[in-house]
């Protein structure tokens, strides 16, 4: 009989959800050895083998007693769970479910921890209290992951040592992918209408340079949500083409030389968007400037240099890189820290 693995999450899609979307993978990556099942926060995105709940411990419960299954699997972005980004609730019903009956194991994957802000803002005042929550669910999971070297510090000795992964590539990867010299030479910008909306706002004077630099002759828009972004950059085409489903992108980024994204440098290992353009050997170029930590596990390049021969390399290292991480190494993984033979 097979086993079945309970996924708590925020929300699932469609439309895109990035904690969502990453849980819907894993599951069907898991597929052979667990059954999945998921748990979701609110009525939107319900889905087929989706139950939901308001944000209470009893309704959790509930939902996770329905299911049966002695194996839950949490996906914990704070802010997903409560406004304020401190879930009480979350904390009082996993501590209830883990009491409950013997033999229960917790494995949690920390999206986040706890977040910064300015004074006039509430992360400022509740970090600690977010960091706090965070380290009880840690103590009271069997195993955590976290994507990020900086989280598994702050959960430093709260519970089990946590297991660094970062994330894998929602969209499919590309085990052997072809040269750049051999692929379209335009831009894919891919990911969530906000991540896009800043690619196309607030950095798109990186993105000019970029395709200025690297002789792009279009630029490619995928993803979900109403945004239009401008018609040309720069007199290089702008192509809207919108939601598509997973297949078709990663054909997209394996056909596509460049990848364009605006996302912190320190925190790309996290990125969905970043992975894609990775497990695919499409050249990744971040519109960032501040350098990582030397323990961030690899290197990310800005807009790089002009020759063909640095663009292959990075290229290559970055596809090298999420070889560590894949979907298929991170199943070996999960299904141990699941106890699951």
């Amino acid at each position: 009989m097979s086993t079945t693995i309970a996924h708590v999450v925020p929300a699932l899609p469609p439309p895109a959800e990035g904690v969502g979307g990453y849980a819907i993978q894993l599951g069907a990556c898991l597929q052979g050895s667990a059954e999945s099942c998921y748990v979701v926060a609110s009525q939107s995105g319900r889905r087929q083998g989706a139950a939901t709940w308001r944000r209470s411990a009893s309704h959790l419960l509930e939902s996770l007693e329905a299911g049966a299954s002695s194996r839950l699997l949490l996906h914990y972005a704070n802010y997903g769970y409560a406004t304020r980004g401190c879930p009480f609730w979350l904390v009082r019903a996993l501590r209830h479910w883990k009491r409950s009956a013997g033999r229960r194991r917790l494995v949690t994957v920390f999206h986040e921890v706890r977040a910064s802000g300015r004074p006039w803002q509430s992360s400022f005042w509740l970090g600690w209290l977010q960091l706090r929550l965070a380290r009880q669910i840690a103590h009271l999971s069997d195993a955590t992951v976290t994507t990020l070297d900086r989280y598994a510090e702050f959960l430093r000795d709260a519970g089990p040592s946590p297991d660094v992964m970062p994330v894998f590539s929602s969209v499919g990867e590309t085990p052997t992918p072809e040269p750049l010299s051999s692929r379209e030479p335009r831009v894919v910008v891919f990911g969530g209408v906000g991540a896009r909306r800043r690619a196309f706002s607030s950095t798109i004077r990186q993105l000019a340079v970029a395709c200025r630099d690297l002789e792009a002759a279009e630029v490619i828009d995928v993803g979900a949500g109403h945004f239009r972004p401008p018609l040309d950059i720069e007199g290089v085409p702008v192509r809207v083409l919108g939601e598509l489903p997973d297949q078709e992108v990663c054909a997209i980024l394996r056909g596509s030389r460049f990848g364009f994204l605006a996302y912190p440098l320190e925190f790309l290992p996290k990125s969905t968007i970043f992975a894609a353009y990775c497990a695919n050997g499409t050249l990744p170029i971040c519109a960032a400037t501040k350098s990582p930590p030397s323990s961030a596990r690899l290197a990310p390049h800005a807009i790089p240099e002009q020759q063909r021969e640095t663009h292959q390399r990075i290229a290559d290292d970055a596809h090298r890189w999420y070889q560590g991480h894949s979907l298929a190494v991170q199943r070996a993984r999960f299904l141990r820290h699941l106890d699951i033979s």
